[in-house]
């Protein structure tokens, strides 16, 4: 596998896009992020998202505040679709029911959190750029 070093995302590895991890706060806790970077041509990385990257880590605490509300509002918005998929025994806990695995940074200018959770095989998206929306994966992939 290609390997490269960015001045900005730092080493990364080349698997559909350019790779790596990276443990962040985010909802409180440590989260060891897996950090793509969406290539289609040539397989460089963009100073568009280098500067998306930049963006998150500056705003850190003011995204994973408002990121976790917005992902509680849509649970509670679709709770009807939501409760009848999540174990009896389960805490009604955002944290519980969501967990944050990859940061993605396209060539569009749009960035977001792709997350596992428990209603759905597929996960949810967070998207954070241009503004903060949550619904399927298919809004960042």
């Amino acid at each position: 596998m290609e390997n490269i070093i960015d001045a900005v995302f730092g080493e990364m590895t080349y698997n559909h896009g350019w790779v790596n991890r990276k443990k962040i706060q985010f909802w409180g806790e440590v989260i060891d992020f897996k950090i793509k970077v969406v290539t289609y041509e040539e397989n460089i990385v963009l100073e568009s998202q280098r500067e998306d990257y930049q963006y998150f880590m500056h705003n850190l605490d003011r995204l994973s505040n408002e990121t976790l509300i917005e992902v509680e509002k849509y649970i509670e918005d679709n709770k009807d679709e939501i409760y009848p998929y999540l174990p009896n025994n389960i805490k009604y806990d955002v944290k519980e029911l969501v967990k944050p695995i990859t940061i993605l940074f396209d060539e569009e200018n749009v960035f977001g959190i792709l997350c596992d959770c428990l209603w759905d095989e597929h996960g949810i998206g967070i998207q954070i750029l241009p503004n903060i929306e949550v619904g399927t994966q298919d809004m960042l992939l």
